[in-house]
């Protein structure tokens, strides 16, 4: 696919879930690095906002960037904290409602992040495309070096205002079937039809008040969307170190507390204390 010469960006924010021991499930603010995600203040905005989670959830990590290229990063998350030793859950993208892709860009949405992509167009002339819209990707199979949408969309004049087309639809290479797309019909020829033109996969395009066509143009937008994968690398002894109460007290099955033995303290009884 031939990307054009027009911007290529990328949104640079992220949100993760962290699920506790005890089944909570806690999100992070909306992690925003100076410079974006693959910025050398990403990881410890990572660790930061792991380390803001309530009841502190989280009561030590360290965050590394482990690899990075022009299409994949990564991040190296190791939990530090006394109460986050064993057997831990692993960490998720936190994604939008219909838990398709990522982002959750929409009034009210907590947290608050825009969608990381990947996006690119041909003549850019006289429009803007909405950059807190959640694109989605079509069916297709991933091709390496390749944008994963692809669609056409053809402005004519048309009476007093004008007419909208998409044509083209591709994913990864593969041309969509019309049936498959997922959009909004494109609006009637009108001059008040100009703002918010919804074309397939949630694209959406605000033309420009003064634009002004005598003839039809054609426009071609790319874009691809992350994945996100979780893996964990543990010790041999997960489940010894998940030691109930640190062995070091009593679980009280009816609260799930720990009473600790005298000289422990701490809801695992992982601290030690000066018995006088």
């Amino acid at each position: 696919m031939d990307p054009g010469s027009g911007p290529d960006y990328q949104n640079n924010e992220l949100a993760l879930v962290f699920t506790s021991v005890e089944g909570k499930t806690f999100t992070t603010p909306a992690i925003r690095p100076s410079g974006g995600l693959a910025a050398s203040t990403a990881p410890a905005a990572v660790a930061k906002a792991l380390g803001s989670l309530p009841e502190f959830a989280v009561s030590g990590v360290t965050v590394t960037a482990a690899t990075q290229s022009s299409t994949d990063l990564s991040f190296q998350v190791t939990f530090t904290g006394a109460t986050n030793t064993g057997n831990e859950k692993l960490l998720k993208c936190a994604f939008n409602a219909d838990g398709y892709s990522l982002g959750c860009p929409a009034k009210g949405c907590q947290p608050l992040f825009a969608q990381p992509r990947r996006f690119k167009y041909s003549a850019p002339v006289g429009f803007t495309v909405n950059q807190n819209t959640v694109l989605k990707q079509g069916p297709g199979t991933v091709v390496s070096g390749e944008w994963g949408m692809e669609t056409t969309l053809t402005i004519a004049p048309s009476g007093s205002g004008f007419a909208y087309t998409f044509t083209g639809t591709k994913s990864w290479t593969t041309a969509v079937d019309s049936a498959n797309v997922n959009w909004t019909p494109v609006p009637p020829a009108s001059s008040a039809a100009r703002q918010g033109v919804v074309g397939p996969f949630g694209l959406l395009i605000d033309f420009a008040d003064s634009i002004s066509l005598t003839s039809a143009q054609s426009f071609t937008f790319y874009w691809t969307l992350p994945s996100c994968t979780v893996t964990s690398t543990q010790s041999a002894d997960v489940d010894i170190e998940k030691a109930e109460c640190s062995n070091r007290g009593v679980c009280d099955r009816t609260s799930g507390k720990c009473e600790c033995f005298d000289g422990y303290s701490g809801s695992t009884c992982n601290a030690q204390v000066i018995v006088v």
